[in-house]
C-alpha cells in the first residue's frame, strides 16, 4: 500500500480578524495564480478539521484563477477556544466586511 503525503510547503501563514465578541478568528489567503482574478472562493472545513485540511483544494482553485480564503471555523484550528462552538455565532461571524478580507459570506442551513 502506497501512502500519499500532502505537500504543505506552500501553505500560507494564518492571518486574523476580530469576531463580534473580540475573539481572534483565523484564515489563510491564497492569491490567484496567473493573470487576472476570475473570482473569489471561501472554503469552510468540516467539523473535525481546520484550514490546513483545505490546502489541496485551495491550491487548485487558486491555479484556476480564484482568490481563495480558507477559514479556521470558531473552535477549530487557531480560531477561539477549542470545544466551544456556538453555531448561531458562527453564522453571525460570516460577515467579514471591513476586515482585511472585505467580503461578505452567507451560509445557508442545510
Amino acid at each position: 500500500m502506497t501512502v500519499r503525503r500532502r505537500d504543505y510547503s506552500t501553505l500560507p501563514s494564518l492571518d486574523k480578524y476580530k469576531g463580534a465578541d473580540d475573539t481572534d478568528l483565523y484564515y489563510r489567503e491564497y492569491d490567484a495564480i496567473g493573470g487576472s482574478i476570475r473570482g473569489s472562493a471561501v472554503l469552510v472545513h468540516g467539523s473535525s478539521a481546520d484550514s490546513k485540511s483545505l490546502h489541496p483544494m485551495a491550491r487548485a482553485l487558486a491555479a484556476a484563477g480564484l482568490r481563495v480564503f480558507a477559514l479556521d471555523v470558531r473552535g477549530h484550528g487557531s480560531s477561539g477556544k477549542k470545544g466551544q462552538i456556538d453555531y448561531t455565532a458562527l453564522l453571525n461571524q460570516s460577515n467579514l466586511t471591513g476586515t482585511s478580507l472585505d467580503i461578505q459570506c452567507y451560509f445557508l442551513p442545510p
